[in-house]
């Protein structure tokens, strides 16, 4: 008759031996995740798609992210200010007439993508970074 105990230890050292592996593996590398692109800056809308179809309506159109969050656009016809929040692909407006919410489908150092829903429309922005009235390119 063979002891039930007798294969404990060895399920206890296979146990501990999994245990450090994970905790190893959890805790091993902090290296830094590079943060791309950065959104702040002039950004000139050069088309405007709205339900796929280009419009016209685009022309001297900007959206201005600041530091602290900060925002000033002309989309709805007139410069507004107001802030924005980002959280991985999506912005977020307050504070201006136009409140939405955007996906960024493409951010680059001078280019930006955005989607967004108004009522039954989808619109989808190109935006270049630009230098701004003042010749600024950021903030």
């Amino acid at each position: 008759m063979t002891n039930p105990r007798a294969g404990l230890p060895k399920a206890f050292t296979f146990i501990s031996f999994l245990l450090i592996l994970l905790a190893s593996v959890a805790c091993g590398s902090d290296q830094e995740v590079e943060a791309g692109p950065d959104l702040d800056g002039y950004w000139a809308i050069e088309q405007t798609l709205r339900n796929g179809r280009p419009t016209e309506s685009a022309a001297d159109l900007y959206f201005r992210f600041g530091p602290e969050d900060k925002l000033v656009t002309n989309v709805s016809s007139k410069p507004e200010s107001g802030t924005f929040t980002r959280e991985e692909n999506t912005i977020v407006t307050d504070g201006i007439s136009l409140l939405t919410t955007y996906d960024i489908i493409e951010l680059t150092d001078e280019k930006l993508v955005l989607r967004s829903a108004v009522g039954n429309y989808r619109f989808e922005f190109l935006l270049r970074r630009a230098a701004d009235e003042r010749g600024n390119t950021t903030s």
